[in-house]
């Protein structure tokens, strides 16, 4: 990090620097002329007041924006203002439903880029500070163009895509198993159902066929139990909705299209759910 921030040589100027002169020739920045503090405060200020108005904008009319297949009306001013005030300012306060209130483009250009800069920014903020308590003597403390751009090209950005490489490798088999292939393409709607099912003893099985209680509300630890065990089949309803699968439901019973139903983890009988009777088969130990 001394070295990025210090613009030395390092490995990943191979890879990044033709990127960085790039942007500060498109953009006449010359990273080399320092500023004192009162500077580097305004361009911070500067930098991230038009970000967010920038933001702001974009959540505005993300209607009549590309990138919106779902064709997604503009966001309501409140949540756009909270929304690019808390992603200016690295909180990253999400007061909405994903996908179902921001288009793609939105995302993209205006909450993910916030990511980086954002962090940057109290980051490039860090390192003026410590530049300024070393420097006791000097009227400057960098050049706060240089160093968000530094944090963001040599420092976030390659560490954000090794997480990402490490944790697709690393993932456990239900992770794998249930990633799916992001696309541009608006989420699919439907009203498949599955099967999940737990092996519990027999002695909790039949009291959860008689009050609709299953998993641990009701168990017998399997390792003390001496009955035959049984297993219980709930369905689970693939909604198409983004944000993946929504439900543990009660078993194999129809469910109208459209309708939502509420997660309910094991051991935790679902409201209303007192006329719905889990079935239950017989299996041994």
């Amino acid at each position: 990090m001394v070295r990025v921030f210090a613009g030395e040589r390092h490995f990943l100027a191979r890879i990044f620097g033709p990127t960085e002169r790039w942007i500060y020739k498109f953009s006449g920045i010359r990273p080399d002329e320092e500023m004192s503090w009162k500077s580097y405060a305004v361009a911070m200020l500067l930098f991230n007041i038009v970000g967010g108005i920038l933001l702001l904008l974009i959540e505005l009319t993300q209607r009549w924006l590309p990138l919106n297949p779902q064709h997604l009306p503009n966001v309501p001013f409140a949540l756009a203002l909270n929304t690019a005030v808390s992603f200016t300012t690295n909180t990253n306060w999400q007061a909405y439903s994903g996908e179902n209130t921001m288009s793609y483009f939105t995302q993209m250009t205006g909450l993910a880029v916030h990511n980086f800069v954002s962090a940057a920014t109290g980051i490039a903020i860090a390192v003026a500070l410590a530049r300024g308590l070393v420097r006791k003597q000097a009227q400057s403390i960098g050049n706060f163009w240089a160093d968000i751009m530094r944090c963001t090209l040599y420092l976030l950005l390659p560490l954000a895509i090794l997480i990402a490489v490490v944790t697709s490798l690393l993932a456990p088999d239900w992770m794998a198993r249930s990633a799916v292939i992001e696309s541009l393409t608006p989420p699919a709607h439907d009203s498949m159902s599955v099967v999940r099912s737990w092996t519990i003893p027999r002695r909790s099985a039949a009291r959860c066929a008689a009050d609709g209680r299953c998993g641990m509300a009701a168990s017998v630890s399997p390792a003390t139990s001496t009955t035959p065990a049984a297993s219980i089949h709930l369905g689970v309803r693939s909604t198409g909705h983004p944000e993946g699968r929504e439900a543990i439901l009660a078993p194999r019973r129809h469910v109208p299209p459209g309708s939502r139903i509420p997660m309910v983890p094991p051991g935790i009988p679902a409201a209303g759910s007192s006329d719905v009777t889990p079935t239950v088969t017989s299996s041994q130990a």
